[in-house]
């Protein structure tokens, strides 16, 4: 049985985010459904005083934690957050991404017995609106299909990343249950994806929970290609050393996936040819010659020095 008190606890992790956050709270303030809340903030060392927006529009909510670290990545702010969390389920929003009103209502309703994770998809919106009703009515919410319960959802997580934390709500447990992010990689999104969809079924939601931005600015962490990529190797090579029962079942094939993803950028941005390691450890992937895990980590260094760890 859950140990937390039924509810949701809003994890919204910010760093320079002030263009964004007056509608991002605005949206996350007018979520439909009757069911307690509470909104826990953590600003990443912001410079560009989003932590001053932070705490004016959030000032007279009811249930609000707001903390302030040094600058140290995604992966640790969630962690903190998720130290505040005491309700039963958590929602987890980057801090410009914009939830639909009725996003948390439809993931709550997607979980069933023996499912502890739902996650939906977003749309993409260019222009910064003046409202957020401006997005609403570029997408009004609707009926959509029951949510699928796929019982074995880390294949497609090993395939490709899968969740960003804006798309999903998970019971507290869970979250705990895994240990959060892992907090050796920078960004956080796919390492937790991994611990969680290990643990449970996934129900997928039919449609859109949450509006994201495009194109991508260049000094958004989303916009650093080398280190999402190194990221989500590095995620794929640690989730499988603190899970080596799972090796002999997901191994060879996420061996490839990531020894395919080290080869390409290897080959198009560093200059690397077939008689380089890089590409040798495609063919080990696919003749599974040696140790799969141990090859997956291999590949990491496929993307150079000049990434956050």
């Amino acid at each position: 049985m859950d140990q937390f008190e039924d509810g949701v606890s809003y994890v919204v992790t910010i760093y320079n985010k002030a263009p964004f956050l007056p509608l991002v709270l605005e949206a996350l303030s007018r979520q439909h459904g009757e069911f307690p809340r509470e909104f826990i903030f953590v600003d990443d060392g912001s410079t560009d005083g989003s932590l001053d927006i932070l705490r004016s529009v959030t000032g007279s909510w009811s249930n609000v934690s707001i903390i302030s670290q040094k600058n140290a990545g995604p992966s640790r702010a969630f962690n903190t957050a998720l130290q505040y969390a005491r309700l039963s389920h958590v929602k987890a929003l980057d801090g410009d991404d914009i939830l639909l009103p009725d996003a948390t209502l439809r993931l709550r309703a997607a979980l069933s017995d023996g499912c502890r994770l739902a996650f939906g998809h977003g749309v993409t919106y260019e222009n910064i609106p003046e409202c957020v009703d401006d997005l609403y009515r570029l997408h009004p919410s609707d009926e959509t299909r029951p949510p699928k319960v796929v019982p074995d959802f880390l294949w497609s997580s090993l395939k490709m990343s899968q969740m960003a934390p804006s798309c999903w709500l998970a019971h507290n447990s869970l979250v705990r249950e895994c240990g959060g992010c892992d907090e050796t990689i920078f960004v956080q999104d796919y390492s937790i994806e991994l611990r969680m969809v290990a643990r449970t079924p996934v129900a997928v939601i039919d449609g859109p929970v949450y509006f994201l931005q495009g194109p991508v600015d260049e000094q958004r962490v989303s916009a650093n290609v080398r280190q999402i990529l190194f990221d989500g190797n590095r995620a794929m090579a640690n989730f499988f050393r603190d899970h080596p029962q799972l090796v002999r079942r997901y191994g060879w094939f996420a061996a490839r996936r990531a020894a395919g993803r080290a080869w390409r950028w290897a080959q198009r941005h560093e200059g690397k040819t077939m008689f380089s390691r890089d590409w040798w450890r495609v063919v080990q992937s696919r003749l599974r010659i040696g140790d799969p895990a141990r090859l997956i980590a291999d590949t990491c260094g496929s993307f150079g020095k000049s990434v956050r760890i």
